[in-house]
């Protein structure tokens, strides 16, 4: 086994891993032993030349051994190329002057903001696409004739001492080879990897880091109720399918909301209301897109933020044309409002569409225009957002929930009382905002009719596509859910789930007092809390009989009472949220706040809804 392993390190094979079985070998017993015994070793060479293969275990059939198909990833059909703004461009000498002097021969002087930008946007592609071919064949020869060069010189120098110009050429030429760092630049683009920085050299390493996340996000295969689906037509049909289906019309909202449903603290007020609707200034814009991470990707139109802020002194006054608009009602933003849906595994190995988060790439010009509306609402939410809610919301910490949850767990054990927890998951919960409901929200918490018709014209009228391997589907209009990847919707999806924990509140007020009570919040007084993820609810409980009250589950609720909810039961220590809740007290350094922060969270027995990682 160690000359194997010397084998494999000294040709630096790396192992292309196969979806499917687990196991690649059975001993075909009534009690079978089980082994992975065949795995697939690739050259980085190799790799390099097909960066997208991918493996598959097939079924064991007149063998104790599995199968292993590897695919090239080479269907034959050319798949499109995507136009992209590039970082490297910037450090060619005269492009900035060169993208502004075309920005402003391209504008045309139309009386409606939208039309020139998109105009000006257009054009500026297509010049972007027909100089970077162009510029690809130059700098592929210019990169070859140095690296030729240079090895000429490190053989004369194998065999003589160079002279003292012969060093000065090398040298020279070694500080011309720039494009090596604008070719780092790109494949830190297409690794998405931080620690890249831009002085590391630019190894095999590297490149095989980008494939390998390639590889890993590329869907070769899906598990549906009608067997296997293979084949990049059949694979974008059906996750189209699925999509439509989940974005698609919803029943109407049977829930309203009384004038007296929210508390008069709960909601706005003349001067929060006046400053939303308060007419936008070039800085309050400006300031929203240089705040933005260069590292994110772009969304259909191929321009990044990296654009918007080195050419902000040239398109600002186009942009700030746009907002403009917006404030007076004018602009018809539907026209900016399109997004790629990314897939996104959640688990290793996925092969079924519900093992996949959709994260929507939105265009750079749209996301200012949602962000912008996310600062003037983040302070407001602060006072008019329920204290329970912790995720997304300034000066709230994330980790809040679970502290008062592990809180609720040690004083059951203290007090030697019985008591349920249940796990309440929301299933697509982004997804399934109904948007007659969210504008009904506003509505009952005082937002004003213009705000109101502003974050409606963002939701509504989008259009998305999916992308599948590299490749989009046509795209399709949505009728509900907020996008993952729009800086507005968590704040919005917790406006509708504070409705949530309004509902939770009145329900244990209207039931304090009534005995005997099935299924009750504990801590009663002050009040009871459930802490969760912002997609999911906990809800302790206690005196739960099996013959009346366990709350219904929502979605996916590991309960310890299968005779009331059939789930499975589930024991002490868990880890939520990459904390473990156990009936143990937790060390001081254990991630739990202490003292009177601790205290302080106690006073919030109420739903506590905490964020989940958007990527």
């Amino acid at each position: 086994m160690e000359l194997f392993n010397d084998f494999i390190g000294h040709f630096q094979l790396r192992e292309i891993f196969c979806n499917g079985n687990k196991f690649t070998w059975s001993n075909k017993q009534k009690n079978p032993v089980l082994a992975k015994l065949d795995r697939i070793l690739v050259s980085t060479s190799w790799e390099m030349y097909y960066p997208t293969c991918f493996a598959w275990v097939k079924a064991r059939v007149g063998s104790d051994h599995c199968p292993l198909v590897i695919n090239t990833g080479e269907d034959g059909d050319s798949k499109p190329r995507y136009f992209f703004f590039d970082e490297q461009w910037l450090k060619r000498e005269g492009f900035h002057s060169m993208v502004h002097n075309r920005w402003l021969y391209f504008r045309d002087d139309l009386r409606y903001s939208l039309d020139r930008w998109q105009g000006c946007l257009q054009f500026m592609r297509k010049y972007l696409r027909g100089w970077n071919l162009q510029l690809l064949g130059e700098q592929k020869r210019e990169k070859a004739n140095m690296i030729q060069r240079i090895m000429e010189l490190d053989k004369i120098a194998e065999m003589r001492l160079l002279s003292i110009q012969e060093w000065e050429e090398r040298i020279d030429i070694e500080n011309s080879l720039d494009s090596l760092q604008k070719s780092e630049i790109y494949w830190k683009q297409k690794a998405g990897i931080k620690w890249l920085l831009e002085g590391d050299a630019n190894t095999h390493f590297f490149h095989q880091f980008a494939n390998g996340r390639r590889r890993k996000n590329m869907i070769s295969f899906l598990e549906c109720d009608s067997g296997d689906i293979r084949g990049q037509k059949d694979i974008t049909e059906h996750i189209v399918s699925f999509y439509k289906n989940l974005f698609g019309p919803s029943e109407n909202c049977s829930i309203s909301m009384g004038n007296g449903f929210w508390p008069l603290e709960m909601k706005l007020n003349g001067e929060e209301s006046s400053t939303l609707v308060k007419p936008f200034e070039l800085e309050e814009i400006k300031g929203v897109v240089m705040d933005m991470k260069t590292n994110s990707a772009p969304g259909p139109n191929g321009f990044s933020v990296v654009f918007f802020q080195k050419f902000w002194d040239t398109i600002s006054g186009d942009m700030m044309g746009m907002f403009e608009d917006f404030w007076g009602g004018n602009l018809d933003i539907k026209r900016l409002n399109f997004g790629v849906i990314t897939l996104i595994p959640k688990i290793k190995e996925a092969n079924n569409i519900k093992q996949y988060r959709p994260i929507c790439l939105l265009n750079v010009d749209f996301k200012c225009f949602t962000k912008v509306l996310t600062n003037r609402l983040v302070p407001i939410a602060q006072r008019v957002v329920g204290k329970n809610q912790t995720g997304f919301i300034k000066g709230r910490n994330i980790l809040d929930g679970i502290v008062v949850l592990h809180e609720v767990i040690l004083e059951l054990q203290s007090s030697k009382d019985k008591g349920l927890v249940l796990k309440i998951d929301f299933e697509k919960a982004y997804d399934r905002v109904n948007w007659g409901f969210l504008e009904q929200v506003m509505e009952m918490k005082a937002f004003p009719a213009k705000w109101i018709h502003w974050v409606m014209s963002t939701v509504r009228g989008g259009q998305v596509c999916i992308n599948v391997n590299g490749e989009r589907s046509s795209y399709f209009k949505t009728f509900r859910g907020l996008r993952q990847g729009d800086p507005l919707s968590p704040i919005l999806f917790n406006l509708v789930a504070d409705v949530l924990g309004i509902l939770l509140d009145k329900a244990v007020a209207k039931a304090e007092g009534t005995a005997p009570l099935p299924a009750r919040f504990l801590f009663s007084a002050p009040k009871p809390s459930q802490p969760a993820a912002l997609d999911s609810i906990t809800l302790p409980c206690d005196n739960l009989s099996a013959d009346g009250g366990a709350p219904a589950p929502v979605a996916r609720t590991p309960s310890p009472c299968p005779a009331t909810t059939s789930q499975r039961r589930r024991r002490l220590p868990k880890v939520h949220h990459g904390e473990a809740i156990s009936v143990r007290p937790q060390a001081a350094d254990g991630g739990a706040p202490s003292g009177s922060a601790s205290q302080t969270h106690r006073h919030c027995w109420r739903l506590q809804i905490q964020s989940s990682i958007l990527f």
